[in-house]
C-alpha cells in the first residue's frame, strides 16, 4: 500500500501519540516492578532496568528523527518492530511462556493496524508470533537457563504458542478490519466535503452573477446572505445588513405580511414597491419572495429576488 502525502502526515501524528505512549507504558512498568516486587526470572532486575532506560534513549532518538526523516511508513515499521523486540526482551526476563506480559504484543499489533492499516497489522502480527515462537523455543531446548523450569508439557507449551498465534492474528484481522472502515469513512466524508465545498463556491458564483438582487433570510427575517447585485441596488454593502431583519431595511409591509405566513408560502409571492436606497434615491422594485427548504423539506427561511423596474 502506497500512501500519499496527507496520509505520510497522518502517519507522523500517530508516530508522535506512539512514542509518548511508549514512555507512559514503560514509566508504568517500572512504577508497578517497584510497587508490585515483579519477579524476574534469574533475578533479571538489571535487566530490566536496563530496558527500561534503553526504552527512553531509543524514544528519544525517534523523537530527533521524526522532524527529518520523509518516509513516515518505514519510520513507523521500524518504531513497531523495535517495540516487539522491546516486548520479547520483557517477557524472557519475566519468564518467558509463563510471562505476563505478552499482551504487550497486542497492544503493538492493534497500533500498527490503526497506524499502517490491515497491512501493517498482519506484518506486525507475523513479526510477534515469531518472535514470541523463537522465544519459547529457546527456552523449551535448553538455550537459556533458568531457576524454576517450566512445568508445562511439550503439548501444553505448543498449544501456549498456539493460542498466542491465533491470537495476534485475530487481533490484527478485527483492529485492521476496523481501522479500514474507518478510513474508507474519513475519504467518503472528505469527498463530500470537498464537494459541498465547489457546490458552495458554484451557487455562490451564480448569485454574485445575477443582474437581479438576491438574498436570503432565516425564518425570523434576518438576513444571512446578499449578493453583488442586492448590493448595487440598495445601496448597502452586505456587512451592513448582516443579520438585520429585511423587512426593516425596505420598510414594505408585505414584506412583513410575508413572514407572518411562510411556512404556509407554497408558491413565490411577487409584489412591486417602492424603496428608498441608502442614498436617498426612491427606486420602484419587483419582488419575489420564496420559502428556503432544507433536505427534509422544513422551512428555514425565504429567498427574496429583486429588480429595479
Amino acid at each position: 500500500m502506497k500512501f500519499n502525502n496527507s496520509e505520510e502526515k497522518e502517519i507522523q501524528k500517530k508516530l508522535k501519540v506512539l512514542m509518548i505512549l511508549r514512555i507512559v507504558m514503560i514509566t508504568l512498568f517500572l512504577v508497578s516492578s517497584i510497587l508490585f516486587q515483579i519477579k524476574f526470572v534469574n533475578k533479571e532486575i538489571p535487566a530490566f532496568y536496563l530496558l527500561v532506560v534503553s526504552v527512553y534513549i531509543i524514544t528519544i532518538i525517534y523523537a530527533l528523527l521524526i522532524s527529518r526523516v520523509s518516509n513516515f511508513e518505514l519510520l513507523a515499521y521500524i518504531q513497531l518492530i523495535g517495540d516487539l523486540i522491546i516486548e520479547t526482551v520483557l517477557v524472557y526476563i519475566t519468564g518467558g511462556i509463563e510471562s505476563s506480559f505478552s499482551f504487550t504484543y497486542i497492544i503493538t499489533i492493534i497500533y500498527a493496524s490503526i497506524m499502517l492499516y490491515r497491512r501493517g497489522g498482519y506484518v506486525i502480527a507475523g513479526i510477534s508470533c515469531i518472535l514470541y515462537g523463537g522465544l519459547i523455543d529457546l527456552y523449551y531446548y535448553g538455550f537459556f537457563e533458568v531457576s524454576h523450569p517450566s512445568v508445562l508439557s511439550s503439548a501444553e507449551t505448543f498449544y501456549k504458542v498456539f493460542l498466542h498465534v491465533l491470537f495476534f492474528f485475530v487481533v490484527a484481522f478485527l483492529s485492521g478490519g476496523l481501522a479500514e472502515s474507518l478510513r474508507q469513512t474519513g475519504e467518503i466524508l472528505k469527498e463530500k466535503d470537498t464537494d459541498l465545498v465547489e457546490l458552495q463556491t458554484f451557487y455562490k458564483n451564480v448569485a454574485q452573477s445575477m443582474s437581479s438582487g438576491l438574498l436570503t433570510t432565516d425564518l425570523k427575517g434576518h438576513i444571512t446572505s446578499f449578493n453583488r447585485a442586492a448590493e448595487d441596488i440598495t445601496g448597502y454593502f452586505f456587512e451592513e445588513v448582516r443579520g438585520k431583519i429585511w423587512h426593516e431595511i425596505f420598510n414594505l409591509e408585505e414584506i412583513k405580511s410575508v413572514f407572518s405566513k411562510l411556512e404556509m408560502l407554497r408558491i413565490p409571492f411577487r409584489f412591486d414597491g417602492n424603496y428608498i436606497r441608502k442614498d436617498s434615491a426612491k427606486l420602484a422594485l419587483g419582488i419575489t419572495i420564496s420559502s428556503l427548504k432544507n433536505e427534509s423539506g422544513e422551512t428555514t427561511g425565504a429567498i427574496g429576488i429583486f429588480q429595479d423596474l
